[in-house]
């Protein structure tokens, strides 16, 4: 896909903390993980229970991100940030808001996900709080979804990949109930030659 191709300098980059401000490269968040290659990251704000800085907004952009998605309600703005890329392309990130749990929330960001793949858009950044338990369940759903992973699968990738360990005991059957409940929609799926190029 020549998305994948076109990110790879802004993704090295990335990467090797061509932004100044956090451990991952990118300015205003934490956590930050791959889900898919060239289409979907995971992470967390700056901190507390708060939306994207129009910094962190811009460091996306600059990095090639067409859509950022907060899963949280709290104090959310809907923004349109247009920048350069590293790669001195021209670039739109639209940030949006989204719920996690329900089917026709997660059909509205497999939907999102979809597009970028079809449509060779720039990735999707979905984000919560932290980076763990929201932003997760969204991952391992678009896992399912894209990926071929079955619902246990996709438990244990959340639980695998969530910071707070201590608290596996205190959530990790809500998500582990709520993750493999999810039906992939037939109505979004990818061809064999995508799959092998997104999904890690």
């Amino acid at each position: 896909m020549t998305k994948i191709l076109t990110l790879v300098f802004a993704m090295l980059m990335l990467n090797q903390g061509a932004f100044a401000g956090n451990s991952n490269g990118l300015r205003g968040v934490r956590n930050v993980k791959t889900v898919m290659n060239g289409v979907l990251y995971r992470g967390g704000g700056g901190g507390g229970k708060n939306p994207l800085t129009q910094d962190a907004l811009m460091s996306l952009c600059e990095a090639g991100f067409s859509l950022a998605i907060y899963l949280y309600p709290d104090g959310f703005v809907p923004k349109t940030v247009h920048c350069t890329t590293l790669d001195g392309k021209a670039n739109k990130l639209d940030y949006v808001q989204r719920g996690f749990r329900g089917e026709s929330d997660r059909k509205v960001v497999m939907n999102e996900i979809y597009d970028i793949i079809e449509n060779n858009k720039g990735p999707a950044f979905v984000h919560c709080w932290n980076g763990s338990h929201a932003s997760g369940e969204i991952a391992a759903i678009a896992l399912m979804q894209f990926c071929g992973l079955n619902g246990e699968q996709a438990g244990d990738y959340w639980a695998r990949n969530i910071h707070d360990q201590s608290n596996l005991k205190n959530y990790g059957s809500i998500y582990r109930k709520h993750i493999p409940a999810f039906h992939p929609f037939s109505s979004m799926s990818i061809s064999g030659d995508t799959k092998a190029q997104i999904c890690r």
